[in-house]
């Protein structure tokens, strides 16, 4: 396991160097009063990690209270576990049913 995570972040660092070299048209970015000449492959890459980013932020507290919801009733599982061991269980029947009323009948 250890060697395969090893050559996927490999295989994926490649990729994006791949990706980057192939993408050298240059690209002129402009903001307000703010000009400049980049790469294609870059702006790309700068897009999607901006993009990561922005929804692990979004989507970390609502991880979060997942877990602690999943953490809690965890906890219960295990209180209600331990009350089931230590308790005994006590059946109600509504009678000797069609086989024991004819074992009574043939024993007595």
């Amino acid at each position: 396991m250890k060697y395969f995570l090893t050559i996927v972040l490999t295989l994926l660092v490649l990729f994006i160097l791949i990706f980057v070299f192939q993408n050298t048209d240059i690209v002129v970015l402009k903001f307000l009063a703010y000009n400049t000449q980049v790469f294609s492959g870059i702006i790309i890459l700068a897009s999607v990690f901006l993009g990561l980013v922005l929804s692990t932020t979004i989507l970390l507290p609502i991880l979060l209270i997942k877990m602690s919801e999943i953490r809690d009733l965890k906890l219960v599982i295990v209180k209600l576990k331990e009350k089931l061991k230590n308790e005994t269980i006590q059946y109600e029947s509504d009678g000797l049913g069609s086989e024991g009323m004819d074992y009574k009948e043939k024993k007595g």
